[in-house]
């Protein structure tokens, strides 16, 4: 639990990062107001995970659900973070009311939960 914590914060802290320039500086007011709308994701299922695993790259599933509060708070940061890393990272929002069936085999305890999925849809690389 405690080791799962600080990987995605390590995580996070990563893909924060420009390649090119370092850290990530943090967008002024004025930027925040011209960036364009996020919208959001139709809804995934199981399915679009496994394609999304097998067609290459890594795959970030956020399990959720719409009564989780602290699932809301993160949805942005991640989706910030999908932006950031746009064609080398695959945010994949997947609703565990809907997919309990996927949450159950791949051992979802607690939400929100991160998955970090690459090659094979069997088994993520991270927890």
């Amino acid at each position: 639990p405690e080791s799962s914590l600080c990987f995605f914060s390590a995580l996070f802290r990563r893909l924060r990062q420009k390649p090119e320039s370092g850290p990530a500086a943090v967008p002024s007011r004025v930027d925040r107001q011209q960036r364009p709308a996020v919208t959001q994701p139709k809804a995934a299922s199981a399915a679009d995970v496994v394609s999304a695993v097998r067609g290459g790259g890594l795959v970030l599933v956020d399990v959720t659900a719409a009564w989780c509060g602290p699932c809301k708070v993160m949805e942005k940061e991640l989706r910030s973070v999908e932006a950031a890393h746009r064609g080398k990272l695959q945010l994949i929002t997947l609703d565990l009311d809907r997919n309990q069936a996927f949450a159950k085999f791949m051992k979802v305890r607690a939400l929100p939960a991160l998955l970090l999925f690459k090659g094979s849809p069997k088994e993520p690389i991270q927890r």
